[in-house]
C-alpha cells in the first residue's frame, strides 16, 4: 500500500502479523474478514446487534462498511471481557 499524502495511516497486529491500513478506508465485510483471516459469517450476527456488543460499522445507503481500527478495538474489548 502506498502512502498517499493527507491520509493518516497506521499499523495493527493481526494474528501476530503487522498489517498496514488507511485509517479513513471503509472496508466491506469480505475485505475485513480477509485482512483478519476470519470467515465472513463471523461478522453477520454481531452486525445485527445493537448496543455495546455490536461490531462498529457505518451504513452507507443499504451497504455496511467498516474501519479496521474500530473492528480491532472491538475484538480487543471482547477478549478483555472474557478475561
Amino acid at each position: 500500500m502506498e502512502k498517499q499524502q493527507g491520509k493518516p495511516q497506521g499499523v495493527v497486529t493481526v494474528t501476530g502479523e503487522k498489517v498496514k491500513y488507511d485509517q479513513a478506508e471503509l472496508l466491506t465485510i469480505g475485505e475485513v474478514a480477509a485482512r483478519l483471516k476470519l470467515k465472513v459469517s463471523f461478522f453477520y450476527a454481531p452486525v445485527r446487534r445493537k448496543g455495546p456488543d455490536a461490531i462498529p460499522c457505518l451504513k452507507v445507503g443499504k451497504y455496511i462498511r467498516y474501519r479496521l481500527p474500530d473492528v480491532m478495538d472491538w475484538i480487543n474489548k471482547q477478549n478483555e471481557a472474557r478475561g
